[in-house]
């Protein structure tokens, strides 16, 4: 994510209607003067980024453009791409022109020239980036007028999905997201604190995180499309989990987040608590919620990949929208959204084309989140910006005092630095605009036949010293294993390998290993391992 000065006020963005296509075309920036005209002959299919001292006009590099009186051509050296590139947190443009030309410069934003193989050292520098590309205009679909709101929400509903937005799980999927917490995954016991882009393909780091969320998204009942798309030489994927619409399937709305992060050393730890460990768990907990709803209207809860090196999967899902016949009507995006300095408050960034959505989720701020919230104009530097360019309705939430974070794109930004209450109040507040968008209502399910219930409690005492005793649940009769784990996923004991019957079960543990030598103080995980599936717990031994 960004960080730069917000204007709260600033000339409407003109993104007029483009031509269709499936695949980026090659872009052609111009920087306009202040009061330049644009030619007739490409209004059709201009994407014009009014920024603060920069006005940009983004076409297809095949769109022959007549001369213009203060329409000046940007150009890279062959093989280099554009960016646009943020001057706060104190970045030094000496510094950047080492590793980019730069080209221009406005207030707060600069355009930079960067060859591809630059683009991993250029992230070292710590500053946000938005890649400059056109995308077309993504028709909407023949047949009747979809309401951009739908008949009105059961409010019990509503207030349910909102009530169910949880600190507890919310800090839980981010503390696993960014290192503070070890997770199961595969069987396996693991602890991840990077997720840079570039690790891509290595099986660990941003693929870990990967697998997580398909994992976790799948654990909710959705399908789950892995999107594969290129940064430079490195291939990577946004995780898009679908709920499709009882209704109006064919519309589409989405909730997004990028899980990917960077850091000042990016392939050693970059653990992104903050940027943007906070969205993807707010996505992620929103479609466990949805998942006990039907929604009229389809779902699409992506979390994106590239982020950090340009939007480059945020652009790539739009612009393959045409190709997958995905007719994506509002898409509600969240990044940064767990920590604040001063203003406990959320701002609403987007456009003017899209008020009446951007006023709904106010709306929903006021009622739901009741923090104050305030409005941006423009718009620039996250993944709301490829839907806005494409013609969605679309806008960003992310934390009032997101440019104050002094862990930015640092490798300290973790858990410890978050404040896990605003980023619930504000997916609450997501959570309710989802609901007004889709409809959502309660699924009906058949009351099952009673049975034991499958469980592990937790340890009596805890702490301990040096004995506790752990109980657990069986439904029905079969294998069993206990075992006990340190936090780096070496087995310390195992308590019970042995088929049991129903009921109930306890066993004690002495707080030795498997050696008979007693272990050191510190936190311990419980496994419980049956066919109705895997259950853990963590335990404090203390001295």
């Amino acid at each position: 994510m960004r960080a730069r000065p917000s204007l709260l006020t600033l000339l409407p963005f003109l993104v007029a209607l483009a031509m269709s296509t499936d695949v980026l075309a090659g872009t052609a920036v111009y920087r306009l003067g202040p009061q330049t005209r644009l030619p007739a002959a490409v209004e059709t299919e201009v994407i014009l980024r009014d920024l603060p001292g920069l006005r940009l006009a983004l076409l297809p590099d095949s769109t022959p453009v007549p001369p213009t009186a203060g329409m000046t051509l940007i150009t890279p050296a062959p093989g280099e791409e554009l960016y646009l590139v943020d001057l706060g947190h104190d970045a030094d443009l000496d510094l950047l022109s080492r590793e980019g030309r730069v080209l221009v410069v406005g207030n707060d934003l600069t355009v930079i020239s960067i060859a591809p193989d630059h683009l991993r050292r250029f992230d070292r520098l710590g500053v946000c980036k938005e890649r400059l590309k056109w995308l077309p205009r993504v028709p909407r679909q023949a047949g009747p007028a979809r309401p951009q709101f739908l008949s009105k929400v059961d409010a019990q509903v509503k207030q349910a999905i909102v009530d169910a937005v949880s600190q507890s799980r919310f800090s839980q999927i981010d503390r696993e997201l960014s290192g503070d917490l070890v997770f199961w995954l595969n069987g396996n016991l693991i602890s991840n604190d990077d997720r840079y882009t570039h690790s891509a393909g290595s099986g660990t780091d941003i693929d870990v995180a990967a697998d997580y969320l398909t994992d976790r998204f799948q654990a909710a009942g959705y399908s789950v499309i892995r999107q594969p798309f290129t940064v430079g030489s490195t291939t990577t994927e946004n995780i898009i989990a679908v709920k499709t619409g009882t209704v109006y399937p064919d519309s589409v709305v989405v909730v997004g987040a990028h899980y990917d992060s960077t850091s000042e050393i990016p392939t050693v730890k970059a653990p992104g608590a903050e940027d943007n460990g906070s969205g993807t768990a707010a996505v992620l907990q929103l479609a466990e919620i949805f998942a006990n709803y039907t929604t009229e209207r389809t779902i699409h809860f992506v979390c994106f990949s590239g982020e950090e090196q340009g939007l480059y999967g945020s652009q790539y899902y739009v612009s393959q929208l045409n190709a997958n016949g995905w007719n994506v009507t509002q898409s509600l995006i969240m990044d940064m959204i767990a920590t604040w300095k001063t203003n406990y408050k959320v701002i609403i960034e987007g456009q003017p084309a899209w008020a009446g959505l951007m006023a709904n989720f106010e709306t929903n701020v006021t009622t739901f989140a009741q923090i104050a919230s305030r409005k941006d104009w423009v718009s620039w530097g996250s993944d709301h910006v490829p839907f806005q360019n494409a013609g969605i309705p679309c806008f960003l939430a992310i934390d009032w005092d997101y440019d104050a974070y002094a862990h930015y794109h640092r490798s300290t930004d973790e858990w410890t630095y978050l404040d896990p209450t605003l980023a619930v109040r504000i997916a609450k507040a997501i959570g309710a605009t989802l609901a007004d968008l889709a409809n959502p209502s309660v699924i009906g399910t058949p009351v099952p036949p009673q049975r034991v219930e499958y469980q592990l409690d937790q340890n009596l005492p805890n702490p301990f010293n040096p004995r506790t005793r752990i109980s657990y649940t069986l439904g029905r009769e079969g294998a069993v294993k206990l075992e006990i784990f340190d936090l780096a996923g070496r087995r310390v004991r195992s308590l019970v390998d042995m088929e049991q019957d129903a009921g109930i079960h306890a066993v004690d543990w002495d707080g030795r290993d498997s050696s008979g030598r007693r272990v050191s103080s510190g936190l311990y995980l419980y496994r419980l391992v049956h066919p109705d599936g895997v259950l853990s717990r963590r335990m404090v031994l203390a001295k």
